[in-house]
């Protein structure tokens, strides 16, 4: 097990989102007095994007399980990997403004939000069988969405992780575009290396949303909508 707190070059920062409580946020120091912190959103190439910053620590040996196996079939020690692997770059935090400064470099990743509801749904649902919205139809899903009701965190609006102004961050790219973020966080820590790609479980699945479904999407994940408009 690492203990990321005693890392160099790497620490965590708390911040305060608007209804007052604490959000954290791992921040990465280089020998040129620049910081740099990344936005996990999840379904936005989260498990890609944190084992190449681990590569970065030449850590990413550490955790060379098959991440794209169904979370179910883990033995216990690739359970204990993969909690470990959560622990780097705390998870799931509703967004709380960093406030710019010359030296620091704010990064995020964002997608397009059809896309996002499809891959979660194929992924968590249809391949994981999440605990939350297990064996439901996408119909069923969206009339709980639509309720405000999001136990199964993955389908959170990006906008609850990345508030809903792109100017938040120095760098904020669509996923297609990962080479940008890889090419940005290569020359922060003056080194060159690939982000791989994971989470892929599911992509095989074939969906195909109605008109209705669609339309449901576009008023539920709105505000997303706007701020992916804005890129």
């Amino acid at each position: 097990m690492i203990d990321f707190k005693l890392l160099d070059s790497y620490s965590y920062i708390e911040s305060h989102n608007y209804d007052g409580k604490s959000s954290y946020y791992g921040i990465f120091f280089n020998s040129k007095g620049e910081s740099l912190i990344y936005f996990p959103v999840p379904k936005n190439a989260n498990t890609s994007i944190k084992l190449f910053l681990l590569d970065h620590f030449v850590l990413k040996n550490d955790f060379n399980i098959y991440f794209d196996k169904n979370h179910h079939d883990y033995t216990d020690d690739e359970n204990k990997i993969i909690r470990n692997f959560y622990d780097f770059i705390p998870l799931k935090q509703r967004y709380a403004p960093i406030p710019k400064n010359q030296s620091l470099i704010r990064l995020a990743l964002i997608r397009d939000p059809i896309e996002r509801f499809i891959s979660s749904y194929k992924n968590r649902i249809l391949f994981h069988k999440d605990k939350y919205f297990k064996g439901l139809s996408i119909d069923e899903i969206l009339n709980i969405l639509e309720e405000g009701y999001f136990a199964n965190t993955h389908f959170l609006p990006q906008s609850y992780f990345l508030g809903q102004n792109p100017k938040n961050f120095d760098l904020i790219e669509d996923v297609k575009n990962l080479k940008k973020i890889e090419k940005k966080v290569n020359d922060f820590f003056g080194l060159k290396k690939v982000i791989p790609r994971f989470q892929t479980g599911g992509n095989d699945i074939k969906i195909e949303l109605t008109k209705q479904q669609i339309d449901r999407i576009k008023k539920i994940y709105s505000v997303d909508f706007k701020l992916f408009d804005k890129i």
